[in-house]
């Protein structure tokens, strides 16, 4: 089975503002679009239960339950996948996979948990160093300490290494140059 086509954010929104505008003849498509789509994420994240939200439902709930139907057929016809349900794909085509050291998170979503669970559910290993919160003069610095890191972990014989950037496309320029300075 081919991999699903990722929509960025701007394609989700335009998206749910098609299904919302077709169905609800609301002023305000827009904004409810965007709402739609955090409640989208927010569901998977947390692993809500459909039957759950159907029990508890207002209007507006049973709304976005009908609209998410679509989003989710529409999705599914036309072979897209958003980043709400990206994890879980990913999650289903890996299989097993090495440990993972995982620093610098405060908290996970029961999505990302599941995600992270083959990879050893994070555990540390010995002479792995206690995480810490390190404030930098400005995103250079902070690309470079963690291609330091990184360094630092193949030096230790580590297999693979990620760090995660947040915003990656609006950095990536600056995050390559970095990385390949300190890993060259």
């Amino acid at each position: 089975e081919p991999a699903p086509l990722l929509l960025d954010s701007s394609q989700v929104r335009w998206l749910w503002q098609q299904i919302i505008g077709d169905s609800s003849g609301l002023p305000q498509v827009a904004g409810t679009a965007r709402a739609a789509q955090q409640s989208w994420t927010l569901v998977h994240q947390w692993r809500l239960e459909r039957t759950a939200i159907e029990a508890a439902a207002t209007e507006d709930t049973r709304a976005f339950l009908g609209w998410a139907t679509t989003f989710e057929q529409r999705c599914r016809e036309r072979g897209w996948i958003d980043e709400a349900r990206l994890p879980d794909a990913l999650l289903a085509r890996l299989g097993a996979l090495p440990p993972a050291v995982l620093l610098g998170f405060d908290e996970f979503t029961p999505q990302q948990i599941d995600v992270l669970s083959p990879l050893g559910g994070g555990r540390s290993p010995t002479g792995c160093p206690t995480a810490r919160r390190m404030a930098f003069a400005d995103r250079a610095a902070e690309f470079e300490a963690a291609a330091r890191w990184a360094r630092e972990w193949i030096g230790r014989g580590a297999d693979n290494i990620a760090v995660v950037v947040p915003n990656l496309g609006a950095v990536r320029p600056l995050a390559e140059r970095i990385f390949s300075d300190v890993l060259d």
